[in-house]
């Protein structure tokens, strides 16, 4: 209806009247900036813009990170139009081990999911619906919870203790920020904090190219190795013999690494699967699982779109491989492990 008017979709909505010689501020992702954006408000991150004409006029539709938002007189005030649509999409997570029904995790824009048995439930529509508070606002990837301790979670700027009450917020604890564990946008690079299991206050944490260890439940850290510019990425401990410890690496000509260390971190081993055994995927990225009664019984994921090759077993250590691949995963976009304990290799 007006060619000289124009909307473009970025971080935020913005709006030309006069054919893209000048450009202003449309809508926002918070209400306050600028004069009209409290009746404009979008999520941020938008990736599309469409207008349809209707009987009654032109429907103008946004689509962004946080949804579908609608204007009917082409930007001048806009609404969210995505309630009865659920999904959340957790770029990490975790639950309480001694607590399963504790939960944490990072949703990036859209915030801090955190929940706590039945204490945030009674939603807007029953008592039973809801469950979840978001909290922490947005940017953090994921999310932890101390095995020993489910009242104490952490997220990617620290840690922090649980409320027992639903109209209180959660609390800051202690921990040492310049130490949070690395983490990317990537496939494969999403760092963990591993925890020792004859203690809850003592855990690891792949910062750079360092690996630290918290005796004090993240307060402080000391430097346990540091890998010469190979970036650490993914850590896992042995239940059954903390002193031998694996962490994978994302090394130069994207090459990604496996190590070993049987004496606490003293010396390490390259126990990288060979590219004749990975058929020549080594440049893949990867996870690693132990398993909870043998420290040499170690498993790897491969994460890409080859055929075959996804996921491999090690008996001794990582000294050799198998490929455990069947055709029911041949094809699949496999993207993480974990072991079942209890059971005889259960994954």
């Amino acid at each position: 209806t007006d060619p000289d008017k124009m909307f473009g979709a970025g971080i935020n909505v913005w709006r030309s009247e006069n054919g893209g010689v000048d450009w202003s501020l449309n809508a926002h992702w918070v209400t306050w900036v600028g004069e009209t954006t409290h009746d404009r408000y979008t999520h941020a991150d938008n990736h599309d813009i469409k207008f349809f004409e209707t009987e009654d006029g032109v429907d103008m539709w946004v689509a962004s990170d946080g949804g579908l938002f609608y204007s009917a007189d082409e930007g001048d005030h806009i609404e969210p139009r995505m309630f009865g649509l659920h999904g959340t999409d957790f770029w990490g997570w975790q639950s309480g081990f001694k607590h399963g029904d504790v939960m944490v995790g990072g949703t990036y824009h859209n915030g801090t999911l955190i929940k706590n048995g039945d204490l945030y439930y009674w939603g807007a529509d029953s008592e039973d619906s809801g469950g979840w508070l978001a909290e922490l606002a947005g940017d953090n990837f994921r999310g932890f919870v101390n095995p020993g301790d489910s009242r104490i979670g952490y997220h990617d700027g620290g840690a922090f203790k649980y409320s027992t009450d639903r109209f209180e917020r959660i609390s800051g604890e202690s921990f040492d920020n310049t130490k949070l564990p690395n983490t990317s946008y990537w496939w494969g690079e999403y760092g963990n904090l591993e925890w020792d299991p004859r203690c809850y206050n003592h855990f690891y944490s792949p910062v750079g190219t360092e690996l630290w260890k918290t005796e004090n439940g993240g307060s402080s850290f000391s430097l346990i190795h540091d890998f010469g510019g190979i970036k650490i990425v993914h850590i896992k401990m042995a239940p059954r013999d903390p002193n031998t410890i694996y962490v994978t690496h994302r090394a130069a000509n994207s090459q990604w690494l496996i190590q070993r260390t049987t004496d606490g971190g003293e010396t390490w081993t390259d126990v990288t699967p060979s590219n004749a055994e990975t058929g020549n995927n080594n440049n893949n990225a990867k996870y690693i699982e132990v398993d909870g009664l043998d420290p040499q019984h170690i498993w790897t994921v491969l994460i890409g779109n080859q055929t075959g090759n996804k996921v491999f077993e090690s008996n001794d250590g990582g000294d050799s491989w198998v490929n455990l691949t069947t055709d029911m995963i041949a094809n699949e976009y496999v993207t993480q492990l974990v072991h079942q304990r209890g059971t005889n290799g259960g994954l």
